[in-house]
């Protein structure tokens, strides 16, 4: 990792207070998002939601915004603000519980805002954080975890290196039925065997 705070394609940066008005509110109010990566009750989110969510993601041991980066400036701006990294989604690794950091291990969780979905973003900003984990963290173990009905995200993950560990049979249930939940996880040497170290 040449860059702490970027990837080929894309820049992190903290998620700001602010974030909740337009990025957080985006992402969690996307039906199908939040259905694929919440076994809460989908219900829209209000403000108090959003500043709750902002407050769980600063306990995270990593929570960054995935931003594409700033348009270049141009000569003939006239000297204001200028411009800033475009948020596209919140990727994150769980904090190391007290009493528990002997382990090494992590999960991620990922959200890509939807128009900006298929593009490989949320491929990238999972490899940024297996390398920052595995890299900057000291950690041993990252996990990822999927619902059954999002069987593209299990294959993007395999496809990426993690292995299947297990499921979590009829764990969540969602649209009318009990659904398994797929555990999946990569080990810092699995890592280094990609070529990454």
């Amino acid at each position: 990792m040449t860059d702490a705070w970027a990837s080929k394609r894309l820049v992190y940066r903290a998620v700001e207070k602010g974030d909740h008005d337009a990025l957080l509110k985006t992402l969690d109010s996307d039906a199908e998002s939040f259905i694929n990566i919440s076994s809460a009750l989908p219900a829209p989110l209000g403000k108090k939601d959003m500043e709750e969510y902002y407050e769980y993601l600063q306990k995270k041991l990593l929570a960054v915004a995935i931003c594409l980066p700033a348009p270049p400036v141009s000569n003939t701006q006239d000297g204001g603000t200028p411009p800033q990294p475009i948020p596209i989604g919140v990727i994150s690794l769980e904090e190391i519980p007290a009493r528990h950091h002997q382990h090494r291990g992590s999960e991620i969780a990922v959200n890509v805002v939807k128009e900006y979905r298929g593009k490989g973003y949320g491929t990238e900003a999972i490899e940024w954080a297996l390398d920052w984990g595995f890299e900057y963290a000291g950690l041993h173990r990252i996990g990822i975890v999927a619902f059954a009905y999002n069987a593209g995200a299990v294959r993007l993950y395999e496809r990426m290196g993690f292995a299947r560990e297990g499921v979590k049979r009829d764990c969540i249930y969602s649209k009318g039925r009990f659904w398994d939940v797929v555990l999946l996880s990569m080990l810092e040497e699995e890592w280094r065997a990609r070529g990454k170290k």
